[in-house]
């Protein structure tokens, strides 16, 4: 198994990433309108938290948006790889266990003989599982995971010769105030060329009785989530 390239530290590491947690509160409790960033949810056990809301009956956004990939990947890779087996990149921003990418990376495997896959995240225990996931069930994919917040540190890729195709998936761009999308937007296409591709997923308008359950789940796995109670739901409670 290759090693895990540490670019941030995850969230409650080291004085450095310790720094950006009070950097990051201090900023958002100290703006007009009080707010804190998506990132901080995710340590090792957040993360955990957040597969499990992903599997969630009500949780729509998972669901049908692997349905769209296994229906639609032939299409989607048709239009990105312009080039016949040229050797290919796939990188993706907050990849968590990337169970849904491996749609597009077992088609894109049989489109090229040269596949590297590049996934992002801040929890180095997602990274880790979706390595040795995608290493057994994919072999002959090279796996390259960074352990990085892209959101307050742009990433930096290696020079590649090949084409890119950058996902950015599960509506996670929905996360964020819009001058924070365009800036992960803009950063994320400073690293590709014009030849590269991003697919971005984004959530459409829903009716009420379809995303309030979405957010606000029968067994409170999102409200323990939301209220960053993720030891006390992974272990005995009181």
């Amino acid at each position: 198994m290759e090693s895990i390239s540490i670019e941030t530290s995850t969230i409650l590491g080291d004085a450095e990433s310790m720094d950006a947690v009070i950097s990051e509160v201090r900023r958002g409790l100290m703006s007009k309108r009080k707010s804190l960033a998506p990132w901080l949810f995710y340590d090792d056990a957040g993360s955990a938290l957040f597969e499990e809301i992903t599997a969630l009956p009500e949780y729509y956004v998972s669901r049908l948006e692997r349905r769209i990939l296994r229906d639609n990947v032939r299409s989607i890779l048709g239009q990105a790889l312009s080039q016949a087996d040229a050797p290919v990149r796939i990188i993706e921003l907050g990849a968590g266990s990337a169970e849904k990418t491996s749609i597009l990376l077992s088609e894109a495997r049989a489109l090229s003989s040269d596949l590297t896959y590049v996934p992002i995240d801040i929890s180095p225990a997602s990274l880790e599982g979706a390595q040795r996931s995608l290493e057994r069930d994919l072999p002959g994919i090279r796996v390259e995971p960074i352990v990085s917040d892209y959101v307050s540190k742009p990433i930096k890729l290696d020079r590649f010769v090949g084409i890119t195709i950058a996902l950015y998936i599960g509506s996670s761009i929905g996360n964020f105030e819009p001058f924070e999308a365009r800036t992960i937007l803009r950063n994320l296409r400073n690293q590709l060329g014009y030849s590269d591709a991003l697919l971005l997923g984004t959530d459409l308008v829903k009716p009420e009785h379809v995303l309030i359950p979405a957010y606000d789940d029968a067994q409170g796995v999102t409200a323990d989530f939301n209220r960053m109670r993720h030891r006390s739901r992974l272990s005995p409670r009181d």
